[in-house]
């Protein structure tokens, strides 16, 4: 029967420099933003979704000559199977693989676990949330108690960003890193990533660099 796990394929010199790259990449990983949020009849988690894990990591990855790809085989044994593959430039390569349906649920369609594309598509989102995160030691939920996972219904609601109301309080440190180098674009981003915005305000703080260059003209 066929393994599914970790498994390597290299010679030492490329899993060091694969080793070594997944090292500062990880060093650089910045928090995730837990952007959807699960709630059950007794329970309550958040998590962060594919696109936000994928739009956060890769340009780190990429800094260190690392990328990623998640693919699909089928085998009579194990089912649907999903790999994902970590690449170093050099050619040393980290596979994870992770059975999500097997034979009956695929191909019968009186099986009871066989519920449409939809419940595929979610499951198939799922797994490659899940198995992305592992392979990169990735913190990217809340422990739910195996709730989820025993099949215990629950509601899915994005999680909103609490308001921005410090701009009067921090345009001064942000006229200062303006000055130091900053654009106003990063740190409109900077805000962004962990608050929502009014247009009023971020218009306020793209108008920043204006303000300097009067200044110092």
């Amino acid at each position: 029967m066929e393994t599914v796990g970790y498994k390597q394929t290299m010679d030492e010199e490329r899993l060091i420099n694969l080793s070594s790259a997944l090292v500062l990449a990880q060093k650089d990983f910045t928090t995730i933003a837990k952007n959807q949020g699960v709630k059950g009849a007794s329970y309550s988690y958040t998590y962060a979704d594919y696109a936000t894990i994928t739009s956060t990591i890769r340009p780190i990855l990429a800094k260190h000559g690392l990328a990623f790809s998640q693919v699909f085989k089928v085998t009579p044994e194990v089912g649907l199977v999903l790999k994902t593959i970590l690449m170093h430039r050099t050619g040393g390569v980290l596979e994870s693989e992770m059975p999500i349906f097997d034979a009956g649920a695929l191909t019968s369609q009186n099986d009871p676990r066989n519920k449409g594309m939809q419940y595929f598509g979610s499951k198939i989102t799922y797994a490659r949330r899940y198995q992305l995160s592992a392979i990169l030691g990735l913190a990217t939920d809340d422990d739910d108690d195996a709730n989820s996972a025993d099949g215990i219904d629950a509601e899915i609601k994005e999680k909103r960003k609490p308001k921005y109301n410090l701009f009067k309080q921090e345009r001064p440190r942000m006229i200062e890193a303006i000055k130091a180098g900053k654009s106003p674009q990063e740190l409109l981003d900077w805000v962004q990533k962990g608050s929502e915005v009014s247009e009023k305000v971020a218009k306020a703080i793209l108008n920043l660099g204006a303000e300097v260059g009067d200044e110092a003209g």
